[in-house]
């Protein structure tokens, strides 16, 4: 289970990166002892803007729900089977990866209205929501899953404009030409569709 230690940890690990990548100082984030809800506590949850838990075995992230300032999630390589819970940080949330999770669904993620990239690179999944009200989304990877057809994007003239899309290693039988041509109206700048069929 994520506790809120782990998460004032990871935080404080990646704002020291990226503040000394930027030459900046990183400013100091309170480390909580216990899983107590206090007012000062709270207030440290709505600071944290970066998170990196990847790696880590998680199967519930339910505390996420706290930290309404999170801009950028990493959860990827963990044992999340759903996105429920980071469905719930759609007021900040712009950068999202859940890659190589065993989702069994992704139903939540077209709340995140400010999302800007999503990757879901081998997740399992054989079918998204429909992302057509994610007007933001630039980047949408999707590589080695099991869909049979095109995801649902906003359309171009709907949208700041989708530039990168990552389809390799699907099986998109279920993808006709009226589909096709409308990923060929877009105005990408990348549409990975290496091997359609997974080997």
């Amino acid at each position: 289970m994520l506790s809120r230690a782990d998460v004032a940890a990871w935080s404080r690990e990646e704002q020291g990166k990226e503040a000394a990548s930027a030459g900046e100082d990183a400013g100091a984030i309170e480390d909580w002892s216990d899983d107590s809800e206090d007012e000062e506590s709270s207030g440290t949850d709505k600071k944290v803007v970066l998170l990196t838990a990847s790696g880590k075995a998680l199967e519930d992230v339910s505390v996420l729900s706290r930290y309404t300032a999170l801009q950028r999630l990493d959860l990827s390589d963990n044992k999340l089977q759903g996105t429920g819970a980071v469905a719930e940080l759609g007021a900040s949330l712009q950068v999202l990866s859940l890659a190589r999770n065993p989702l069994s669904s992704a139903e939540g993620v077209e709340r995140l209205q400010l999302l800007t990239t999503l990757d879901l690179c081998e997740c399992g999944l054989a079918s998204l929501p429909q992302l057509d009200g994610l007007h933001a989304l630039a980047t949408l990877l999707l590589s080695g899953n099991e869909l049979t057809a095109l995801p649902t994007v906003a359309a171009a003239s709907e949208q700041q404009g989708l530039r990168e899309l990552r389809l390799d290693r699907n099986n998109l039988t279920a993808a006709g030409p009226a589909d096709w041509m409308a990923v060929r109206g877009r105005c990408l700048r990348t549409l990975d569709l290496g091997a359609l069929c997974p080997p």
